[in-house]
């Protein structure tokens, strides 16, 4: 599903929306695809956004993933 989002300037703009199991989700990647890739779960009521520092830190190091559970972020 194409739904515009929010530009930050950060990494996180460099999502896609991903449908799984009939459900939408957003889900950035970044950084080195090599290696054991870190996973970036966020609690409730957060957002994959929650981790777009992280994200910008780590990523010419390691494969970050991270994403909204389903009914989370926009």
């Amino acid at each position: 599903m194409a739904r515009e989002r929010p530009r930050t300037g950060t990494l996180y703009d460099q999502g896609e929306w991903l449908g799984v199991g009939g459900l939408d989700t957003w889900v950035v990647r970044a950084g080195a695809r090599r290696g054991t890739p870190i996973l970036l779960l966020h609690g409730i009521p957060t957002s994959a956004y929650l981790y777009r520092d992280v994200m910008q830190a780590m990523h010419e190091e390691r494969d970050c993933i991270a994403f909204d559970w389903p009914g989370y972020g926009s």
